[in-house]
């Protein structure tokens, strides 16, 4: 099976269930987002079966200036559905995606009828209903944000 497992973060979990996937005889892209700087596991393509390909290589990730985040982690959302379009995975895992990236991959893997499992930790939504009494932007941003976190966490994912 082809499978694209995408961890925004880089984080070691994903990349070590990239490895036993591609153990098990599994065909592996393991994609991270190298815009988004955190501790990142070890990303080598050590195993048979696993490639380690990244998106966000030209980008700056501005976590300071809201807007202009916005507007990059979208951009970044339209790199992974040409990533996935390109890959044509029989599934893929999204983990750790910021909202807009989420919305455009899972528009993407929509469109190809490609099933898909969402690993979600962080949830957007929450934190920004937390500042919501401090800036109205905030209850706005929570209430878009929460509809395309609920539009993508319910979309149609494998039965295995």
């Amino acid at each position: 099976m082809r499978i694209l497992v995408h961890d925004y973060s880089g984080h070691p979990f994903q990349a070590q269930l990239s490895r036993e996937l591609a153990r098990r005889g599994h065909d592996v892209v393991h994609s991270t987002c190298t815009a988004y700087v955190s501790g990142k596991g070890n990303l080598a393509g050590d195993a048979p079966g696993l490639r380690f390909v990244t998106i966000g290589d030209s980008t700056a990730l501005r976590k300071e200036q809201y807007c202009r985040r916005l507007v990059q982690e979208t951009s970044l959302g339209l790199e992974l559905a040409r990533q996935v379009r390109r890959e044509k995975p029989d599934v893929a895992m999204l983990s750790n995606l910021p909202i807009p990236m989420l919305v455009a991959a899972a528009a993407m893997l929509k469109r190809l009828g490609i099933p898909w499992v969402l690993w979600h930790q962080d949830v957007t939504t929450v934190a920004l209903k937390t500042f919501a009494g401090v800036a109205k932007s905030m209850g706005v941003a929570a209430k878009v944000f929460g509809a395309g976190e609920k539009w993508s966490a319910r979309r149609p994912r494998p039965s295995w």
